[in-house]
């Protein structure tokens, strides 16, 4: 993928991460990386997008974004081309997998990179209700007679498991592989890592008195689980939760409305949204990435326009 087209891909899917889809525009074209040797290196990174009038992006993965407008199109960051689905649109996945509802209760699930359709799965026919939380892989979690359910369909058959000890719990992010569900625990919100593999919980974060007050929205990737806290002064804290050790790191972020968080690799990010939408909004938390591994944290020094990446050590 041409150098203009990476970072297209980053800046887009990490605008879209932390707005939590509230994008209403990108730019038209990507303009070739500065420092270009010649002309013939200028065209070959050059990459022209075009990006539909009254659309919003839905979602975004390593090699697209999905687009909601008078069309439901999935834009390919490496050429531009598009390709057009239909149906509702389910949530920001994160990746190059999507989900439509083609139709009541039949979903369609699109890998986006090449590998075509992987499955419909019709739940139209089951008696019951189902409310859709997430996909992971191509895996649908689901709400249904007051219980998780993860569904697949293995053979053109329906493999409906009910995940056992999660009364009452919020979906709040999804991988892959896992998901996450944020749920109460003596008064106090606790996440817990779901393996959609097996449909056990394979890891709990309860708060404590190093974690209580645990945001509503958190992340996780296979090291470290990312959420925020609030302290009674209203100032913020990233707080990084080491899924192994169960060690707690918190990272003050300042003051703002609210702070959304991220994961992209192994760089936690957090912000407040309205820091992303407007160009002068004094007081708000800066964009902050930190490094789960080696401790390395960029910052905006003040709250900046969407486009302004973090410029340097906090």
């Amino acid at each position: 993928m041409p150098r203009a087209a990476r970072t297209l891909a980053a800046a887009v899917t990490t605008v879209l991460a932390l707005t939590s889809g509230a994008l209403a525009a990108v730019p038209a074209t990507a303009a070739p990386a500065a420092g270009t040797a010649n002309a013939a290196v200028g065209a070959e990174e050059q990459t022209t997008l075009s990006f539909p009038a009254k659309s919003e992006i839905v979602s975004a993965g390593p090699h697209g974004f999905l687009t909601k407008g008078e069309k439901l199109l999935w834009t390919r960051y490496a050429d531009g081309s598009t390709s057009e689905l239909t149906g509702t649109p389910l949530g920001n996945t994160r990746s190059d997998i999507v989900v439509v509802e083609s139709a009541p209760d039949v979903y369609r699930i699109h890998d986006m990179a090449g590998g075509g359709e992987l499955a419909t799965i019709d739940l139209s026919g089951q008696g019951v209700p189902y409310t859709f939380l997430a996909l992971s892989g191509s895996t649908l979690v689901m709400w249904s007679d007051g219980a998780l359910h993860l569904v697949s369909t293995t053979g053109g058959r329906i493999v409906d498991r009910r995940v056992p000890g999660l009364p009452s719990s919020t979906v709040v992010e999804a991988t892959p592989d896992t998901f996450l569900v944020k749920g109460w625990s003596d008064g106090k919100p606790d996440y817990r890592v779901v393996d959609v593999a097996t449909g056990t919980v394979t890891g709990t974060v309860t708060g404590t008195t190093a974690v209580q007050g645990l945001g509503d929205q958190a992340v996780s990737s296979a090291s470290t689980l990312a959420t925020s806290r609030r302290a009674a002064d209203g100032t913020y804290g990233l707080v990084l939760v080491d899924r192994a050790s169960g060690a707690v790191t918190t990272k003050p972020l300042g003051t703002g409305d609210r702070v959304q968080v991220e994961m992209v690799g192994d760089w936690a990010l957090a912000a407040d949204p309205l820091g992303l939408t407007q160009a002068v909004s004094p007081g708000l938390v800066p964009l902050t990435a930190h490094h789960v591994k080696d401790g390395r944290s960029l910052c905006s020094s003040t709250a900046r326009p969407r486009s302004s990446p973090p410029t340097g050590p906090c």
